[in-house]
């Protein structure tokens, strides 16, 4: 799906599945709420209506320098805040020849950074903290 993705899809798939974010708390960020140097952002959190800072992966940190600062807001297109992803996302899933996969949402890269952490043997309370997740039961439903 990467492959066929639109440059500013791929950033956000490669960001998102990065750093478990959620879609309206990536679509959110500004660059003055990312320091590269130090590998830290600070996230205004929506479900909870609180700022968090998180490290940054030098894997997320390398997303971040490869995007252009064309706006404010990191993730943008063509000079302008992305509001939304879920169409151009759609439209990446049906190039890849994915349309028929139930739950292929932006939404999924949250899935796919539990299921990451999982599998490498990290530890569930990590996992839980790192998602934002309020129970252990919530994260247990993310992987898969």
């Amino acid at each position: 799906m990467i492959a066929v993705a639109s440059p500013h899809v791929k950033l956000f798939i490669g960001f998102s599945t990065l750093t478990g974010f959620r879609k309206s708390d990536v679509l959110g960020l500004k660059w003055d709420d990312v320091n590269l140097e130090d590998k830290v952002i600070r996230v205004w959190i929506n479900k909870t209506r609180e700022w968090k800072i998180y490290p940054l992966s030098t894997a997320a940190t390398n997303v971040l320098k490869n995007i252009k600062k064309d706006c404010e807001y990191v993730f943008s297109y063509k000079g302008k805040r992305l509001n939304d992803i879920k169409r151009s996302f759609k439209t990446s899933v049906r190039r890849a020849g994915l349309s028929g996969k139930e739950g292929l949402t932006p939404h999924a890269c949250r899935h796919i950074f539990v299921t990451r952490l999982t599998e490498a043997g990290v530890e569930s309370k990590f996992i839980r903290d790192a998602a934002g997740h309020m129970s252990e039961k919530m994260s247990e439903r993310y992987k898969h």
